[in-house]
């Protein structure tokens, strides 16, 4: 395919290749209507039900967050700035990045 990229190999020496990579460092373009779809749908399931709500106002219409930042935020928790739970045992980092296109598609990045 011709705008597919190659990423490092994994842990097994296999390159992977992934289609319509983004500028952020996602493996796929972050304004993906199915990806933001699916970011949705983890998160009603898991981060509006335990946190954030179903209207998340701590998104919604907010601007200046980097995706990378969110991303780790999501991976590895909120350390001691919040009280954000790491994640990075529960999702794949394919679905924390439609989690990140799901919160960036409420705000104005």
């Amino acid at each position: 395919m011709a705008d597919e990229k190659r990423k490092p190999a994994d842990q097994t020496g296999t390159a992977i290749v992934v289609a319509e990579a983004d500028a952020s460092g996602a493996p796929f373009d972050l304004s993906n209507e199915a990806r933001i779809a699916a970011g949705k749908e983890l998160f009603d399931s898991s981060c509006a039900a335990m946190c954030h709500g179903f209207e998340p106002v701590l998104f919604i219409g907010r601007t200046g967050l980097d995706e990378q930042y969110v991303y780790e935020t999501i991976r590895v928790g909120g350390k001691s700035m919040t009280p954000m739970p790491p994640w990075g045992d529960v999702f794949t980092p394919e679905e924390i990045w439609e989690l990140v296109a799901y919160v960036k598609s409420l705000g104005e990045w």
